[in-house]
This record gives C-alpha cells, sequence and structure tokens, in this order.
C-alpha cells in the first residue's frame, strides 16, 4: 500500500474546532497588521493568542 499524500492528521487535542469571522476598520486592520509582523508570528496565532490573553486578564 502507498503511503497518503497530504498533510498529516493532528492529535486530537491540537484541534481547533471553531471559526471566528471578524471585520476591521482600515486602521484597526493596520495596527494589528503591524503588531503580528514584529511578533513574527502567523496572523491567526497572534490572534488567537491576543484573544485568549485579553480573556484570561479579564480585561473585558
Amino acid at each position: 500500500m502507498s503511503k497518503k499524500m497530504g498533510r498529516p492528521k493532528l492529535a486530537q487535542e491540537e484541534l481547533r474546532e471553531r471559526i471566528v469571522t471578524v471585520r476591521f476598520k482600515g486602521e484597526e486592520f493596520d495596527l494589528i497588521q503591524k503588531a503580528i509582523i514584529r511578533s513574527k508570528r502567523s496572523q491567526s496565532e497572534w490572534i488567537r493568542e491576543a484573544l485568549v490573553a485579553a480573556a484570561r486578564a479579564k480585561k473585558f
């Protein structure tokens, strides 16, 4: 049997199951993009970490 092609499956604990769509004003997006570039992380990773950190800090 030949080896399967494509991306290997993630472990169950690594799966991300929910998708959130959000809209930003131009200046908000530019500000966020600059922070993402400085962090050298992916856009998804930066946004996920920022939101989780804010939620844990109970800022809202």
